[in-house]
């Protein structure tokens, strides 16, 4: 692997992930739980990075975790709102 498919990964990884993320992140910001989103972000980011550098998978598939975080967000911040 050369360097500048290193760099094609890293950079792939980082901006697929982060949009995927941005699911998460804008259910945070919409149901005011923005350090959930935030963490929503972080993880299919680095589910990005982590199918493009070591499993040699599409990144797109960090869709996957973002939409889990996306319902986890949902169900805390309904759970919190019962009370």
């Amino acid at each position: 692997m050369d360097v500048f498919d290193l760099v094609g990964r890293i950079l792939a990884g980082v901006m697929i992930g982060g949009l995927c993320g941005s699911m998460p992140l804008i259910v945070g910001i919409y149901l005011k739980r923005i350090w959930l989103g935030c963490i929503g972000m972080a993880v299919s980011m680095g589910f990005g990075l982590l199918m493009t550098l070591v499993l040699y998978r599409p990144a797109f598939l960090s869709f996957f975790p973002s939409a889990a975080m996306s319902g986890l967000i949902y169900l805390l911040s309904r759970k919190q709102n019962k009370h």
